[in-house]
């Protein structure tokens, strides 16, 4: 399987998530995956700095695999907005009990090469229905692909995108979806062959301390870095929230690309709500038979022994 990740990630970031890099390590450890390059997109983090920490990871995971920026903006929300909701984590009270060591960076450059180029030419130089693509962050870089180039993503093999929420107390303000509801909503209006994981299944998900000391012990460096990298962010999670680790969102999506068969679904047609309303951002279901396959259910213990089995088992010397 060749895959091209959209990602935001913020592993060694204060107060960021750490999921966007378990499932990049995650695609990389699984032998019949090949990360065909990474595409990075403003949201977790701002879009710099997470294509330095994905060109990071890149590159103590001993591949080559390609690292591209973006700067691409969202069409209709505010300029800046959910970039001071995001950055403002990293100032609350508690962070300094948690991030006592700033995070040194590691080496890797991201290819100047704006992320819709990127995915332009691999898109069209793979022949149609032979690359996947995994959308774990807002999907402006997708609906900007779409919009210089219609009916360019219909020629993916799939299109895995985590997103949204129809229910729950997050439901209506879900970061990826809220950060860009017209990207989301352009995405999803078109031909591609989308699985959509939203928030009601993926929050489901846990990463706990036990599962991180399992991966602080694997033989692959990468896999102690990211290790060493959850650590601070589970412990916040849990002790603020009393959850009894942190969601596992991206790394069920990308579980979810190897293995579909981890998760039931159903079918729909879906569609975002872009209005000015309190109900922006969030999806519905704009038909019950529709070219959407959802995810309604996952088997979390299969999950995770895919990830820790994947993770614990990768060699230094072998890269994908």
């Amino acid at each position: 399987m060749r895959v091209v990740v959209d990602c935001d990630p913020g592993n060694g970031q204060i107060a960021a998530d750490v999921d966007d890099g378990i499932a990049l390590g995650l695609l990389w450890a699984s032998a019949d995956v090949h990360v065909e390059a990474v595409t990075v997109v403003d949201g977790n983090v701002a879009h710099d700095i997470g294509a330095r920490v994905a060109a990071s990871l890149a590159a103590l995971s001993g591949t080559e695999t390609p690292v591209y920026d973006s700067a691409l903006t969202a069409a209709g929300e505010p300029a800046g907005y959910w970039r001071a909701q995001m950055d403002a984590r990293s100032s609350t009270d508690d962070v300094d009990l948690y991030w006592t060591t700033p995070t040194v960076p590691l080496p890797g450059d991201p290819d100047p090469t704006q992320a819709v180029d990127a995915l332009t030419e691999l898109l069209h130089l793979h022949p149609a229905d032979s690359l996947s693509l995994l959308a774990i962050g807002p999907l402006t870089n997708l609906a900007g692909l779409e919009r210089r180039h219609p009916g360019t993503l219909a020629r993916a093999h799939q299109l895995v995108v985590l997103g949204g929420a129809f229910t729950g107390p997050t439901g209506l303000r879900e970061l990826n979806f809220a950060v860009d509801p017209e990207a989301a909503d352009l995405v999803l209006s078109t031909d591609a062959p989308i699985t959509l994981l939203p928030l009601d299944v993926s929050r489901q998900s846990w990463l706990t301390l036990q599962d991180v000391a399992v991966l602080s012990a694997a033989p692959h460096p990468l896999v102690r870095h990211l290790a060493a990298t959850a650590v601070p962010w589970v412990r916040w999670i849990s002790h603020s929230r009393d959850w009894p680790g942190a969601n596992f969102h991206d790394v069920l999506a990308a579980a979810i690309l190897i293995d579909p068969t981890l998760a039931t679904y159903r079918d729909g047609r879906v569609r975002v709500d872009i209005s000015d309303g309190p109900s922006r951002s969030r999806p519905y279901l704009a038909g019950q038979d529709g070219p959407h396959r959802i995810v309604a259910s996952f088997d979390h213990d299969r999950f995770m022994r895919l990830v820790l089995d994947t993770l614990g088992a990768w060699q230094p010397e072998r890269t994908p």
